[in-house]
């Protein structure tokens, strides 16, 4: 497998011309591009193809604690995040996920940048990747 810096420059340059989330698959498999706003991209990467996101190296351009608990369900390899809330980098690092950022934040705000993120405040109280995966299915469900 190539290694990570040379990969991330690969991803990096997908998110600089429009992708939203980029994978390169591990062990060579291939890699992926998923497009569209908020946690969507991510969400539908993992329901859809979980099992190649397994040791993959990752990168989203905004990564808030909901993701970053969706990343550890996928048990990525490495996230690159152009931007990380701090409780994102706290899950990242304490279940063992390697990872880089461009800039770190406080929390991930709203889009109308009135608050913190709808999907990072759905998944404050939680830990644990397969709550979080069930919060964020019902939300989605919900017509979020």
């Amino acid at each position: 497998m190539q290694e990570i810096p040379e990969i991330l420059d690969k991803l990096k340059q997908k998110l600089a011309n429009g992708v939203s989330l980029a994978v390169e698959f591990a062990d060579g498999a291939g890699s992926a591009e998923f497009f569209g706003s908020g946690i969507k991209p991510l969400l539908n990467a993992v329901l859809s193809a979980a099992p190649l996101l397994y040791g993959a190296v990752c990168a989203d351009k905004i990564v808030g604690k909901a993701a970053a608990l969706l990343f550890v369900y996928a048990k990525a390899r490495f996230v690159y995040a152009e931007l990380i809330s701090d409780l994102a980098l706290k899950v990242l690092r304490f279940y063992g996920v390697s990872c880089a950022f461009a800039k770190l934040v406080p929390y991930i705000q709203n889009r109308l940048q009135t608050g913190q993120c709808p999907t990072e405040l759905l998944c404050s109280d939680t830990a644990n990747p397969d709550e979080a995966l069930r919060r964020l299915c019902e939300f989605m469900n919900n017509g979020s």
